[in-house]
């Protein structure tokens, strides 16, 4: 089952997003302990499991649930009232490892040097392939019910019209599931599959030093990934290299190892792939939410087109920020000087607030309880995960991981998060467990919603001329990030594969170069690419997964159209709007955006954010150059 865990790239866009830190200190300013932090600020994740003993009794429970699914293997097509019984447990047993799952995942993201959480997440992440592998059955079984057979089921046990969509996603999936005896290898090979992610992740959070680096005012600062994502808006040019050279440095000291790690990972994905007889991993990953080819095709194609509004971009802030080169650690400063914009937690939290009233007085107040509830946890901390995410199981309420800094780009991540925990919110409190998982491709929606309705609000309410074009500024690179970022992140993940498909291999130095190449392709000839700047492949944790990130891209194209209609007054496309939020995953995602007004199948999203790009940064020049 797809567990309900939707990690946002913030690291990824943050590179071109971040914001100026206040540095100073008398040696070297320490990231704070978990406990100089207020319980106010951490996440409670008590409401799941109030101690490790619970956790222990609910992982015991769950082991003792797995006799009672092996008695039904040979049984599922017997009738539709012993199908509904099977399914009844599935999903019994999926709520209990979520919330396991979940629990000692985000125990050990609070802190990724416990060792204990570590333990937890490692038994929970082997019970889950265990589970996996005792359900082998089910796919062959339910795909040898004839489609009669099971119209006929649905007619003699209604309640079983529960998990239509279900059960009918896994007939349309008939030719790509193997017999039993092979489902069941597939299904015990995924902790191995696991592997280069979880040892990316452990390398990435917990071993990776960074070092130090001085800043402006001669301070030695320990550098972290939140404080080099801010540092990178700093006026000076010298701590701005130094930080990138130290940052992308601690990676190079890894390269040969991360790219042994990524070249694996994308094997496996391709073995998987092919074991399922798809004609490769992006039609593979494709099928699974019924996502036709051509939407990508149409999205890489649209975005190759339109290249000159981001060559007019970087070629702006070359000319605005007076060098004769400009270099990649240069990308994230400010076109507009002197602007003082701190936005303190609490401002933060209003700030997203009365930004999301347009979305009704139920959405609001449900934003609000989830605000003063537990579900996040604000600060960094020493050994907590970097970057920000929204994660939650069935039956307990969302999570949001955040590492707030206090920069305008982290009040946008808030909002976006919390898009992320509204959509769960909604989605699970009326929609069966089966139901309730949506695809990524619908999620991004959610939380980009939520980020333009924010920057549509600070445009509206904030008065100095300067703050407003470092807006403006700011939501050309979000564009820029969440958009044109993503599908170039695509086409590299779309390279990688395709040279394993065809018989090749991976190398440092191969995957180097395509990176290289497609980084200068989309950002043109005034961008210089230093050494060092070209691996920047080898610090993307979402290249784990597949043909994620080009999500973000579409997501961002359905998120303008929705929120342009909402902010225009339009109530029926709000309704239409909240509706997909409260349907979660009960069909498929392209489906679920037709019904909220927007047609991924057609090319008028994409064109729009094209468009948007175009007009924004023809504002830039207007107000910077003139």
């Amino acid at each position: 089952m797809l567990r309900m865990c939707i990690i946002v790239t913030s690291i990824l866009i943050l590179t071109l997003l971040a914001t100026l830190p206040s540095l100073a200190a008398d040696t070297v300013k320490k990231v704070p302990t978990r406990d100089e932090i207020e319980d106010k600020y951490k996440w409670n994740l008590e409401d799941i499991y109030a101690s490790t003993a619970a956790w222990e009794a609910d992982l015991a429970n769950a082991e003792s649930m797995l006799p009672a699914i092996d008695s039904f293997k040979g049984r599922l097509g017997e009738s539709g009232g012993t199908l509904f019984d099977f399914l009844k447990l599935h999903e019994k047993l999926w709520i209990t490892v979520d919330q396991l799952y979940v629990y000692s995942y985000m125990k050990l993201d609070s802190d990724t040097r416990q060792s204990q959480y570590q333990e937890l997440s490692d038994r929970i992440g082997a019970f889950d392939t265990r589970v996996v592998a005792a359900e082998s059955f089910v796919r062959p079984e339910i795909l040898a019910i004839e489609p009669s057979k099971l119209q006929g089921f649905f007619s003699q046990t209604p309640k079983l019209g529960d998990f239509r969509h279900y059960l009918e996603d896994i007939q349309r999936a008939r030719e790509h599931t193997l017999t039993p005896e092979a489902e069941e290898v597939l299904a015990s090979a995924g902790n191995i599959a696991r592997g280069p992610n979880k040892l990316f992740t452990m390398l990435d959070d917990a071993d990776i030093e960074y070092g130090t680096i001085t800043d402006e005012n001669g301070n030695k600062v320990e550098l972290t990934k939140e404080r080099y994502h801010k540092i990178l808006e700093s006026e000076n040019r010298q701590v701005r290299r130094e930080a990138s050279e130290v940052y992308n440095g601690a990676y190079k000291n890894y390269m040969n190892t991360l790219a042994a790690n990524l070249s694996n990972s994308v094997y496996s994905d391709v073995f998987f792939a092919k074991s399922r007889k798809y004609g490769s991993t992006l039609d593979y990953r494709l099928d699974q939410y019924n996502i036709p080819p051509s939407v990508v095709e149409n999205l890489v194609a649209a975005t190759n087109a339109n290249f000159a509004p981001l060559h007019r971009y970087t070629a702006l802030q070359k000319k605005v920020l007076g060098y004769d080169t400009l270099f990649t650690y240069d990308t994230s400063v400010p076109l507009v000087k002197g602007v003082e914009f701190e936005i303190p937690w609490d401002e933060a939290v209003e700030m997203v607030k009365k930004a999301t009233e347009p979305l009704g007085k139920q959405y609001s107040a449900d934003l609000a309880n989830g605000f003063n509830s537990g579900w996040i946890d604000v600060y960094e901390t020493e050994g907590k995960s970097s970057g920000a995410y929204s994660w939650g199981a069935y039956g307990t309420h969302p999570y949001v991981l955040m590492n707030y800094n206090g920069t305008v780009n982290a009040a946008s991540t808030l909002a976006h998060e919390m898009g992320h925990a509204m959509h769960s919110f909604y989605s699970k409190q009326n929609q069966s467990y089966t139901n309730a998982n949506y695809a990524t491709f619908v999620a991004e929606v959610a939380s980009t919603v939520n980020e333009i309705l924010l920057n549509d609000y600070l445009m509206k309410t904030i008065l100095d001329k300067n703050q407003k074009k470092y807006v403006v500024n700011k939501f050309i690179e979000t564009v820029l990030g969440t958009y044109y970022v993503q599908v170039m992140f695509h086409e590299f993940e779309a390279e990688t594969h395709d040279v394993v498909e065809n018989g090749g291999s991976l190398s440092s130095e191969s995957m180097t170069a395509m990176y290289h190449e497609i980084f200068q392709k989309y950002f043109g000839p005034d961008l210089y690419i230093p050494e060092g700047r070209d691996i920047g492949w080898a610090r993307i944790s979402h290249f784990y997964s597949a043909f994620y990130v080009y999500q973000y891209a579409t997501s961002f194209s359905a998120a303008t159209m929705i929120a342009s209609r909402i902010l225009e007054g339009d109530t029926k496309a709000r309704d239409a709007y909240l509706e997909m939020l409260h349907s979660g995953g009960n069909d498929y995602p392209i489906e679920l955006l037709k019904k909220a007004g927007v047609d991924m199948t057609k090319p008028d999203a994409i064109n729009s954010v094209l468009t948007l790009f175009d007009t924004l940064v023809g504002e830039m020049e207007e107000l910077t150059l003139n």
